[in-house]
């Protein structure tokens, strides 16, 4: 039962990949979650379960920011008038 501070950011359900790897997956506002088994675990202090977040649709003109730096995932294409030669 969530408690009453806790946001629901979306439902999951259990899949398996073509590899037989199971797996949880949803959706909501835009964004995929996705769980795996951390199957690197070595040691009890190291998380069970890797939860990634993504962009549903990867090509939708966001920006996306790496190693501090802002980036454009659909950079601009120059005018003619730009380009010196």
């Amino acid at each position: 039962m969530p408690r009453e501070n806790q946001i629901k950011l979306s439902g999951l359900w259990l899949n398996e990949s073509k590899k037989g790897i199971k797996y949880f997956s949803g959706s909501n506002d835009g964004k995929k979650y996705t769980i795996f088994k951390n199957t690197y675990k070595e040691k009890d202090s190291q998380p069970d379960y890797n939860l990634y977040v993504e962009p549903l649709n990867p090509y939708e003109e966001q920006p996306q920011q790496q190693n501090g730096v802002k980036w454009d995932a659909s950079p601009r294409v120059p005018d003619t008038d730009e380009i010196p030669f």
